[in-house]
């Protein structure tokens, strides 16, 4: 759907088609979105007054609610506190293990 806009309510995000009025000789070679307030500063310069504006193409505003904040990812281990964790891990069982070894040769009658 087209629609026919002044320069002045030309805003960034919109997709231009064609020039409508103008006071200059400036020519658009290609149709395209506005993506700066630049643009519409330059089209106001050359004498641009109205643009026909597809309004299918507009792009939509953005919510004005704020993103949500990820959370930090986990840091990930590297080889060597890997390596490290998986020691510390099997010296704990170890203990275990030889904890309950001990309990059992103290708990058993001399013979």
């Amino acid at each position: 759907m087209f629609k026919i806009f002044d320069i002045d309510e030309l805003e960034v995000g919109m997709f231009v088609e064609s020039i409508a009025k103008q006071s200059g000789t400036l020519k658009i070679k290609s149709r395209g979105r506005i993506t700066s307030s630049k643009a519409i500063q330059y089209l106001k310069e050359k004498g641009i007054k109205q643009v026909n504006v597809d309004l299918s193409k507009q792009l939509k505003p953005e919510p004005s609610e704020p993103e949500p904040v990820p959370e930090p990812k986990r840091k990930r281990r590297n080889h060597l506190q890997m390596k490290s964790f998986m020691q510390l891990n099997c010296l704990s069982r170890a203990k275990v293990y030889k904890r309950k070894l001990l309990n059992r040769v103290a708990l058993q009658p001399a013979s």
